[in-house]
């Protein structure tokens, strides 16, 4: 995700949080405030939790929907204890508050922030600030000209008594996450933060950002489902990829990266059907398996012989079939079937043999031409420390089915390597802390009861880029159909132009 999509986290939802937290951080400056990041940590944590307080308050349900807020599980509970007046409090534990959590790292990225510990000409930074020479400063004064005549920027923000509820909801008619398009010129200084390179060192990570948003507003265009779903996203860009999947340009290699990730995300997620039936079979065995016990498993219990209903499909599976041959009749019964929609089948079925069908499914639609896309290479190659690159897999896979191997013969390879010894390898590695679910002891494969089921997937910040191209006028909803702006289509023309 950091080579997709620089500079956006997971939970670096909202637009106006880059605004809010420049304005402190300069404000800290303006103030002459103690120069290290401990006592910033207090200032900032502070004033989220009383922004957080306004949003809980905002007329338009903002504190119901909480999209992205920051302080939230301390902010509403708060707001239903203290009718009148909100007592001082700190947003989160965390040291930097939220935006050491969410918002710094993107904020360093995009130029804005010096961190502490920077070089500055022969000095040391001893704390967090903005950088004069980007546009944070321009950024904290917009956010600032927003609340400038509010009594809580004038006579509130920087006491120590209570807060008085009205003044809070004073705060929340200028300054709410959900206020930003009442400001035009935050809102364009926060589309330049975001999409423009600061200096030419950023351009690279800045165009790899800007066409990551593009996509999805492209994508938005064709499934209207797009902004707010990742199967309809992912979907959408993979029906995209294979209309053209050795195609050149920006755009195309684009999609043929944001292609990769979902095919990826399809394998991962046959993987754990795998990994978690073969947890609730193997792992009813109390006193563990040893090596021969655990073949007979793999070989018989994962998937017995029989048939097997894949939506309106009926499928024949056995042990000793042919892997080859069920890998090709479940690419021919299934191309039909949207990739997205196999995937959560196999999800509610949690089998192996559901598992086995998604990814013989992903496999059979990878289109030949996809060796020549530079993007599809560049993520599908990319590999975990302890598992193979989906493209590796691939491979392996393929040398693998040069054996002719039955169906009990993939599951041992398959499960002993690619679910049983890439656990243990991850397990080990994260002593003292015990996760194993399994690990081999004096010759035998014991269990522990530390949780079954799936793992869970990697964020693909499908939830921040649809949220963030929101809140800077990019697109709109229009009765719940989302539309791209004069501003959303005008991005995406130049994402993709070079």
């Amino acid at each position: 995700m950091p080579r997709l999509l620089p500079g956006i986290l997971v939970l670096s939802q909202r637009a106006r949080y880059f605004s809010l937290h420049a304005f402190l951080l300069k404000e800290y400056e303006r103030l002459r405030q103690p120069l290290n990041n401990n006592d910033l940590s207090s200032f900032i944590k502070r004033r989220e939790f009383e922004y957080a307080i306004a949003v809980q308050l905002c007329p338009c349900g903002c504190g119901e929907r909480a999209i992205g807020m920051v302080g939230k599980t301390r902010a509403a509970p708060t707001v239903e204890e203290y009718p009148d007046a909100i007592p001082r409090r700190e947003s989160v534990e965390s040291h930097l508050g939220g935006y050491g959590l969410y918002y710094r790292t993107p904020m360093i990225e995009m130029g804005m922030v010096v961190p502490r510990g920077t070089e500055l000409g022969e000095e040391i930074s001893p704390v967090d600030a903005l950088d004069p020479h980007g546009i944070g400063p321009a950024l904290a004064d917009a956010f600032g000209s927003a609340i400038s005549d509010t009594s809580y920027f004038r006579e509130h923000m920087l006491g120590a008594s209570a807060i008085p509820l009205e003044v809070l909801e004073e705060l929340a008619e200028r300054a709410c996450l959900c206020r930003l398009s009442d400001h035009p010129n935050e809102q364009a200084l926060l589309r330049q933060a975001l999409f423009e390179p600061p200096a030419p060192g950023y351009a690279e990570t800045t165009k790899q950002r800007c066409r990551g948003f593009a996509l999805l507003l492209r994508e938005l265009e064709r499934e209207p489902e797009a902004p707010g779903s990742n199967s309809a996203f992912m979907q959408a860009v993979w029906d995209d990829f294979l209309a053209d999947p050795a195609g050149n340009g920006a755009l195309r290699q684009t999609v043929a990266e944001w292609a990769a990730l979902a095919a990826k995300d399809w394998w991962q997620e046959s993987l754990s059907s795998i990994w978690s039936h073969f947890l609730r079979v193997a792992g009813l065995h109390g006193d563990g398996l040893s090596p021969h016990e655990l073949d007979a498993v793999l070989r018989t219990d994962l998937v017995p012989a029989g048939s097997i209903q894949v939506l309106d499909q009926v499928l024949e599976v056995g042990p000793e079939m042919s892997t080859a041959a069920l890998a090709d009749t479940v690419a021919a019964r299934t191309a039909d079937i949207p990739l997205d929609e196999l995937r959560r089948w196999a999800a509610e079925m949690d089998t192996t043999a559901a598992g086995l069908v998604l990814f013989f499914a992903l496999r059979g639609r990878i289109p030949p031409q996809a060796s020549a896309s530079p993007g599809w290479l560049e993520i599908g190659t990319r590999s975990a420390e302890r598992q193979p690159s989906l493209l590796g897999f691939l491979y392996l896979f393929d040398r693998h089915l040069e054996d002719q191997p039955t169906l009990a013969q993939t599951l041992v390879w398959l499960t002993r390597r690619f679910v049983i010894n890439a656990h243990e390898q991850i397990a080990y590695s994260k002593l003292p802390e015990f996760t194993f679910r399994f690990r081999w002891e004096e010759g035998r494969l014991r269990f522990y009861t530390l949780g079954l089921g799936r793992f869970r997937l990697a964020d693909i910040r499908r939830a921040a880029m649809a949220q963030i191209s929101e809140d800077v006028g990019l697109w709109q909803s229009t009765d719940g159909i989302p539309e791209l702006t004069f501003h959303g289509r005008h991005f995406i023309e130049q994402a993709f132009s070079g």
